[in-house]
């Protein structure tokens, strides 16, 4: 028994120790299986590797690029930064040079406007042009001044394209072609210039070299009245006030004045106030005519100030103020207005105000009469004929009437008609009155007249015969 267990022992210990083909075959297997993973881990290890330097590459590029575009970013900014600061300083320039030409200082102005052109800057070279067109204290220099509405206006700056056409409207160192300055005048109309569409306006309105086309007129005064330019606002109004191309419409005519009277127009100012004062379009309104003069007279007109001076004088819509009157008449009489000047010699000659002073009168009227006014020569006659102020002297008298009554002064006409009726300072000469009573009463004077309706019925009296 123990031999059979030990050789069952034994059987079994050999069975053990033999490998069989199956378990070798999976040995094998796994061997194959450990390299395979072994070299897979160095293979992942080399890959990652890679992915990594790339990675790092990628990261080394992008930074790069995003470098130079940051540079590339703040040199932009600063070159903008530079520009804009270059910009404000030529702004700034110009501003001064603008502030120069309206103080004056013409000379100043245009070196400064020279240095701003020299720069390429297109409002210094329209501004330098206009002032060698100008002549402001620099001479005449036409060339140049083409040359830089020329350079201006290629940079499509509107006033200078306007003054180019100007230039050879009127001739300005070229020879006149209305041609060239209609083509220059459109261009500037279509970049928006008000001017230049008032005289593309004004070049169908008068045929210049164009046919003449009242519509085409009247369109393009609208376009520039509607930019509140004030010529082509007076010149809708002066085409239906006279009716040229439109039904005639004074009311139409007034509403046009009267917008560019409050845009400050002294022409349209003095228009407006003409037609409140005759109830021309518009129902009589010496108040409203007032207002209008004295727009006109705040900004130094001198016809509008001796307008103002008689309302305040005969207190005409307002009431009668002669300090008011005698301010007005002074500040018209300082600027040389005749009417004026012959006023205040009334006022001292009757003592409107003021004390009688006949003798100050008589060099006011003396003034205004060598002014050409003759309401004045009237008046400083009738002071000589009376020895009111002066030396009397009818002679001298009738000599003065007599000048004035053949320019058209009524009062000169029934003057002189009386002197001659009565004998006074000339031969008596009852022809002679009776022509001068007659100028004067186809003028409307009263007295002229009567003078005549007393002579008519003298005549026809019987005459006294001597025994």
């Amino acid at each position: 028994m123990e031999n059979n267990e030990n050789t069952e022992i034994k059987t079994t210990s050999a069975d053990s120790a033999k490998e069989s083909p199956e378990t070798k075959t999976t040995a094998i297997g796994s061997k194959v299986v450990s390299s395979v993973e072994k070299a897979s881990s160095a293979k992942t290890g080399n890959t990652l590797m890679y992915k990594i330097i790339i990675i790092c590459l990628l990261c080394y590029v992008g930074y790069m690029h995003f470098d130079a575009y940051n540079k590339a970013k703040a040199v932009k900014a600063a070159e903008q930064a530079a520009s804009a600061e270059a910009k404000q300083k030529d702004d700034a320039d110009l501003k001064r040079g603008n502030e120069l030409f309206t103080q004056r200082h013409f000379m100043d102005a245009y070196a400064v406007f020279s240095k701003l052109a020299e720069k390429g800057i297109p409002e210094a070279q329209y501004r330098l042009a206009l002032m060698q067109l100008l002549k402001f204290s620099i001479g005449e220099n036409y060339p140049k001044a083409i040359e830089n509405l020329k350079l201006a206006s290629e940079k499509n700056l509107p006033d200078a394209i306007y003054n180019y056409g100007v230039v050879y409207e009127k001739g300005l160192g070229v020879d006149v072609n209305v041609e060239e300055a209609m083509k220059h005048y459109r261009r500037a109309a279509e970049l928006g210039d008000a001017n230049a569409m008032n005289n593309i306006g004004a070049f169908y309105e008068n045929a210049t070299g164009v046919e003449k086309n009242m519509a085409e007129a009247k369109k393009y005064y609208e376009q520039a009245a509607e930019k509140s330019n004030i010529t082509a606002q007076i010149n809708l109004g002066r085409l239906y006030e006279n009716g040229l191309g439109v039904p005639a419409d004074a009311t139409e005519a007034l509403k046009h004045y009267t917008v560019a009277a409050q845009n400050g127009s002294i022409v349209a100012q003095l228009k407006v106030a003409d037609m409140y004062a005759n109830g021309i379009g518009t129902e009589k309104d010496m108040q409203k005519a007032g207002t209008f003069y004295v727009m006109a007279a705040d900004q130094g007109n001198a016809d509008a100030q001796c307008s103002v001076g008689l309302m305040y004088f005969n207190g005409i819509g307002t009431e009668r103020n002669y300090q008011n009157a005698i301010k007005y008449f002074k500040a018209a009489a300082d600027q040389g207005n005749a009417n004026a000047i012959n006023n205040l010699g009334v006022i001292l000659d009757n003592g409107f105000g003021v004390e009688v002073n006949s003798a100050e009168a008589a060099k006011f009227f003396r003034l205004a009469a060598e002014k050409g006014n003759y309401n004045a020569l009237n008046n400083l006659a009738n002071l000589i004929e009376k020895g009111r102020g002066t030396d009397k002297d009818p002679a001298t008298a009738a000599r003065l009437y007599t000048m004035a009554a053949n320019n058209g002064n009524v009062f000169s006409q029934f003057n002189l008609a009386k002197m001659y009726e009565e004998g006074a300072g000339v031969e008596k000469n009852l022809d002679e009155a009776r022509k001068f009573y007659t100028m004067a009463a186809n003028q409307g004077h009263h007295g002229a007249r009567e003078k005549l309706e007393n002579m008519e019925k003298n005549k026809s009296k019987p005459k006294a015969t001597k025994k």
